[in-house]
């Protein structure tokens, strides 16, 4: 996180954020807050855990090695890879570490990885965002989407902008 802040701050971007940026320990303590305050409001233990869905570093050198991951989206400065290209957060903050923000306002392009958190709503707009995006890309691009199924729920509104867009679309899903 200290590489991110400092790399966010050397290109500049820290003096286009509107509340002051004072240091990296001010920012990394209202960094845990909030993240204590967003998983405290959530309704269930499986929505409050998706919220902390670091993987571990072995997980982000396979995808990096084998399928050229170079970008996650959905993420927050707390679980982002440090060797990530680039990644998207929705929390505005988040810039200070050097997060681009809203991932459905840009095309994907290029090789990313998305680990949202428990959402059915934002798990669905994330696989109609990426197919629209393979789909009208001119350059190669590949999303690995990690869509959880906790609640043992029928997975058929994935399945069906799946079915729609084969062309497109592969799964890992048993």
């Amino acid at each position: 996180m200290r590489h991110c802040f400092h790399s966010a701050q050397s290109r500049g971007v820290h003096g286009n954020i509107k509340t002051p940026v004072n240091n990296l320990a001010s920012e990394l303590v209202g960094l845990f807050m909030e993240h204590k305050q967003n998983a405290q409001s959530c309704a269930s233990r499986k929505e409050k855990e998706s919220h902390s869905r670091n993987l571990p570093h072995h997980v982000h050198a396979a995808r990096q090695r084998w399928a050229c991951v170079t970008k996650e989206r959905m993420c927050s400065a707390l679980c982002v890879n440090p060797q990530s290209k680039a990644y998207w957060s929705n929390r505005q903050r988040d810039c200070v570490f050097g997060a681009n923000l809203d991932a459905f306002k840009t095309k994907f392009t290029g090789f990313s990885v998305c680990h949202p958190i428990y959402d059915d709503h934002i798990m669905l707009k994330l696989m109609q965002h990426a197919t629209y995006s393979a789909a009208q890309g001119q350059l190669p691009t590949a999303i690995l989407l990690f869509l959880l199924n906790w609640a043992n729920r029928s997975a058929n509104s994935y399945m069906g902008v799946f079915h729609e867009h084969k062309k497109y679309c592969t799964t890992g899903a048993r």
